[in-house]
């Protein structure tokens, strides 16, 4: 195989193994928030259905309040400087809410990257070595496009 051939499986590899980490970090986020159980505020009334007239009667109390409500989580290790609004303010699409760390924010970029740097130098590693029977992923992903043919020597 030549070295352009080898510098496309490198780096189809890598662009796979990055996505895979970035969405295995996005998508345990996303679960975690998924698994905590919601209270819907409903209930369940008995009672027995009986001839008779319709009344109107209009009780009520509480607070008016917007039909959904929308959590957002950070990733762990990204810190807030400020909020921008007060509870139970109305914000609009777009509006920004809340000032982010920006040393905190660089840290947990930089985590990413070098965990993606520390994958691609194993890929590297295993494509290297000398009696390389299976090529396995250490991570769950769809494979695009495969630029060996069978029998063909991968190195």
């Amino acid at each position: 195989m030549d070295s352009a051939k080898k510098r496309r499986v490198k780096s189809a590899i890598s662009w796979i193994l990055s996505i895979g980490l970035i969405g295995a970090i996005t998508g345990g986020a996303l679960l975690s928030d998924a698994k905590k159980p919601v209270d819907t505020g409903t209930r369940v009334v008995n009672g027995t259905v009986s001839l008779g007239t319709i009344e109107q009667t209009l009780r009520g109390g509480g607070k008016l309040a917007d039909h959904y409500d929308f959590k957002m989580s950070l990733p762990s290790g990204v810190k807030l400087e400020s909020y921008l609004v007060e509870e139970g303010q109305v914000v609009e699409s777009d509006e920004a809410v809340a000032v982010v760390d920006q040393v905190s924010l660089n840290q947990t970029i930089l985590s990413v990257y070098q965990a993606v740097s520390d994958i691609t130098g194993e890929i590297e590693t295993l494509l290297s070595e000398e009696n390389l029977e299976d090529l396995k992923s250490s991570v769950t992903g769809e494979v695009k496009e495969i630029y060996v043919t069978e029998g063909s020597d991968i190195r």
